[in-house]
């Protein structure tokens, strides 16, 4: 058993503030860059170690047979950008394998309110609680007799399930435990490619640029994936791990000054400083959900509560359907059938992810 601080330690991050409006119609390219301007004052974070930055050749993230080794090119998404760590040492933030599941009537410990991943596949469907992830980003498991993995972003807000194998082998993955432009990276374990869940795919290592196959998967409350998915089963708590998984860690943020910081609700960025940019046109903790037309990546803000509305961009029509709250969103194409991969997230880790991202906003051409 690993001892309760460290895994409180899984909820170090730097936190911002930043605050940017934008008024648009329609779909339009990002803005030109704007004249300099005094940088946004940060919140009091937590003191942690510099950022480390990739340049080439094998970085070692830590010391011992445990730490992660990642064989970065000079080419690779992950070169010359700053990776900052989260966690105070190797092991803060085990993934899950092999997770044991109970039936939903036995999940007595879990409300109504809250927040669960739900995953379905052939005949089987399972609940994967968001307050258990938080403590371990990454859960290996097997549904409707295929690997999978899912996978929860506390940083830019990104959840998603994926199929776990590709040609080169089965995918295991892992929290990295440093932060790349704003999210929480994972990587597999067996080939040492980091990962990021904002983009699906591969930022370093033998696996550079390639990605993982997104299945559909829907963050929302219990209570609604339980009346959606009346036979489901859940992701039990007796993960192994001695975790206090009824406390959420980034809602009990202790920062350098003494304050307590709820990183969760409040509408500053957390993120890593290399996030802020003044080209941002939408506040950066909106959710949006992110997709890719043709190539190009798209963000759709999800502030308008409940409902459907259709979406035309590209000459491409689409329905976004929107649950209670606005990260419960899923964009389905004419037929009815869910366009992946998406993501629902923070606009901040989008932006970051595709700094030229389109933004769609409600305007004449819309129904």
């Amino acid at each position: 058993m690993r001892p309760r601080a460290a895994a409180l330690g899984a909820a170090a991050l730097v936190v911002g503030a930043v605050a940017l409006t934008v008024a648009l119609r329609g779909i339009a390219p990002p803005p030109p860059e704007p004249p300099p301007t005094a940088p946004a004052p940060a919140l009091p974070s937590l003191l942690y170690p510099p950022p480390v930055v990739p340049q080439g050749g094998v970085l070692a993230l830590g010391a011992g047979p445990e730490a992660p080794r990642i064989a970065v090119s000079p080419t690779d998404a992950l070169a010359s950008e700053p990776l900052f760590p989260l966690v105070p040492g190797p092991g803060a933030l085990p993934a899950l394998t092999d997770v044991p599941r109970e039936a939903a009537g036995a999940a007595t410990w879990l409300a109504d309110q809250d927040e669960v991943i739900g995953v379905a596949v052939g005949d089987e469907a399972c609940a994967y609680p968001v307050s258990t992830l938080n403590y371990h980003y990454a859960a290996q498991d097997r549904l409707g007799g295929e690997a999978i993995v899912v996978c929860a972003d506390p940083l830019s807000g990104a959840a998603a399930a994926f199929r776990a194998t590709m040609a080169s082998g089965p995918i295991r993955l892992a929290a990295l435990g440093y932060a790349h432009r704003g999210a929480a990276l994972l990587y597999d374990q067996r080939t040492g490619s980091p990962f990021s869940v904002v983009t699906g795919t591969f930022l370093a290592g033998p696996l550079s640029g390639q990605a993982l196959e997104q299945l559909p998967a829907r963050r929302t409350r219990w209570a609604a994936w339980r009346e959606a998915q009346p036979e489901t089963q859940v992701m039990s708590r007796r993960t192994g791990f001695d975790r206090p998984y009824d406390v959420d860690p980034f809602a009990h943020m202790v920062a350098a000054d003494g304050r307590t910081v709820d990183a969760r609700a409040a509408t500053e960025v957390i993120v890593a400083p290399r996030t802020f940019d003044r080209a941002m046109r939408l506040r950066p903790k909106e959710w949006v959900l992110g997709l890719q037309l043709d190539g190009r990546p798209l963000c759709i803000p999800l502030g308008r509560g409940p409902g459907t509305q259709t979406v035309t961009a590209g000459g491409t029509t689409l329905t976004v359907t929107r649950g209670a709250d606005p990260w419960d969103a899923t964009v389905l194409d004419q037929a009815g059938r869910p366009v992946l991969p998406q993501t629902a997230c923070y606009y901040f880790a989008w932006y970051a992810a595709f700094p030229g991202t389109m933004i769609w906003q409600e305007g004449p051409s819309t129904r």
